[in-house]
């Protein structure tokens, strides 16, 4: 990677400190992707938030035209490597261009390609990965119409320099997001059509999807695109599960959780339902996706935050205090912080403030 002129060192800094001055999750995404893409001089840029666990996209804030986010969650999503996310956790960069991602021998058929970049007059994007701990946070894409020039090298290295503080941003978000929520009070049912449009919805979902977009920028109905999606390429006879998807609403301060299904007519006709389903309070299991904790780890932040002293942490979980203290080692690696005070305070202080 080539070393970072003093203009890219300045927008470095200018970066770091959007991702350290506490904003919440859209807010970080939208005001670190535009301020990369005009910087960047791309021509649009997409910031997906995705689910830790699964590596699925959840919310989206974006400039992209209309239509194409639609393309890319129905169409590539885990159908190509361009739209594989959870797979970037393996990979030792986190800047890629996209000829990086798919193979040259592939680019005639890739479905991001063809089906998403193209018809949207794309040619060239660079995606950041926001990785940490064997876990995906975030995706941010930046694009360039047909006629521009790809990315250079100075770019790429720009980006990678950016990533970690981007991540460590979105990371202390999205806990706060999730340790804040509580669980939504209905159950929201959306019937999908064949092309995967909306054909039926019932009142609490139709409120949840009239609230989900800040100036066609935002959407969480991502996260419904996602499961759809993904069933949509069930055919019958396939095993294929399709993971439910946890989902902070982090305007109305609640926790989703989406299950899509596939009903059958009795004429042997079938449409995707996808339910949204209030989530569990963000303690205890319920933590640990969004944290990248393990289901131990968990219990032990819950039993700091308690108060408990680890000897008395041990005594409950039925291990060593040695266990213990490898457990609060990892659990404040993966949440950002450096003392016991300092994770409960982040646990239970957005709690008492929610």
């Amino acid at each position: 990677m080539p070393r970072l002129s003093g203009a890219d060192q300045r927008e470095l800094q200018a970066d770091k400190r959007l991702c350290y001055r506490g904003l919440a999750w859209a807010a970080l995404r939208g005001a670190v992707g535009e301020q990369l893409r005009r910087y960047l001089d791309a021509d649009a840029f997409a910031f997906l938030a995705l689910e830790p666990a699964t590596g699925l996209p959840v919310h989206a804030v974006h400039d992209w035209p209309s239509g194409m986010c639609e393309a890319a969650h129905q169409r590539a999503l885990l159908a190509s490597p361009a739209a594989d996310f959870g797979r970037r956790a393996l990979l030792h960069r986190r800047a890629h261009r996209i000829e990086h991602l798919v193979h040259a021998e592939r680019a005639s058929v890739d479905p991001y390609l063809t089906e998403v970049l193209r018809p949207f007059g794309y040619v060239h994007e660079v995606q950041v990965s926001c990785t940490c701990a064997g876990r995906v946070w975030g995706i941010l894409h930046l694009t360039r119409r047909k006629g521009r020039d790809a990315f250079q090298a100075s770019s790429l290295a720009l980006l990678e320099g950016i990533a970690p503080h981007l991540t460590a941003g979105l990371r202390t978000a999205a806990t706060r997001a999730t340790l804040a929520a509580s669980p939504g009070a209905s159950v929201g049912m959306v019937v999908l059509g064949r092309g995967g449009g909306i054909e039926l919805a019932n009142d609490v979902a139709l409120e949840l999807l009239r609230g989900s977009t800040v100036g066609e920028r935002q959407s969480r109905w991502v996260a419904i695109q996602t499961v759809a999606g993904l069933l949509g390429r069930v055919v019958d006879g396939d095993a294929v599960v399709v993971p439910a998807l946890d989902l902070v609403d982090p305007i109305r301060g609640e926790v989703y959780q989406l299950r899509a299904e596939r009903l059958r007519h009795s004429d042997g006709s079938t449409r995707d339902v996808v339910l949204i389903e209030p989530g569990r309070l963000a303690t205890g299991g319920a933590v640990q996706p969004m944290l990248g904790l393990s289901s131990r780890e968990a219990d032990v932040a819950q039993a700091i935050v308690r108060g408990l002293a680890t000897k008395e942490i041990a005594t409950a979980l039925g291990v060593s205090p040695h266990t213990v203290q490898t457990h609060v080692r990892h659990i404040f690696d993966k949440v950002g912080v450096g003392s016991r005070r300092a994770l409960a305070s982040i646990l239970s202080g957005v709690r008492a403030s929610s």
